[in-house]
């Protein structure tokens, strides 16, 4: 039964209406330094990230401190936007968010079940650095939850699972954003 770890990316120095991909910010930076003095004792754990950069940065302190490369994990990326305008992704994302995912676009969802594939498949112990709504998939899929947002990760929290033959099961959950 492999521990799958779920990290969300430290702050980002820009949100999503400004920046496809942003890098950390100085808090994000100090965020991924503390996260890692947290998992540095999982050696056992196989490393993984997202393409994208904050994810990259925030796991950079993990594979110093074990002098490993994560490997790119593109199904952990965050949620597709392609097609949506910079002027409209926060809106976009707003509606997105609010919705269930039977209600959503077919890229949407075609990301969704190859994430879902993706956790499944692991046989080993995991550590994925990732993005908020990866996250939430990932809590739904343990929860039959079938909202697109039911956790709310705050960044550099980390959510433990389990892979118990092809079921996802919440070990822990991380610290959350409040409600708004």
């Amino acid at each position: 039964m492999p521990e799958i770890i779920m990290v969300r990316h430290g702050e980002a120095s820009e949100n999503f209406r400004t920046s496809i991909d942003p890098g950390l910010s100085e808090l994000g930076r100090e965020q991924a330094i503390a996260v890692s003095a947290q998992l540095v004792r999982l050696r056992d754990f196989e490393l993984f990230s997202s393409p994208l950069k904050r994810a990259r940065e925030t796991a950079a302190p993990l594979e110093a401190a074990w002098r490993r490369q994560a490997t790119i994990e593109p199904r952990v990326s965050e949620l597709p936007s392609e097609g949506v305008g910079m002027d409209d992704r926060g809106e976009w994302l707003a509606r997105v968010m609010t919705g269930n995912w039977p209600e959503v676009g077919l890229r949407q969802a075609e990301w969704r079940s190859q994430l879902i594939e993706c956790l499944l498949s692991a046989n080993t112990p995991r550590i994925y650095f990732s993005h908020f709504i990866a996250i939430n998939v990932a809590a739904g899929l343990a929860t039959g939850d079938d909202r697109v947002i039911c956790v709310r990760p705050k960044n550099t929290s980390v959510f433990r699972f389990s892979n118990d033959g092809g079921e996802l099961r919440i070990l822990a959950r991380g610290e959350e954003l409040a409600e708004d």
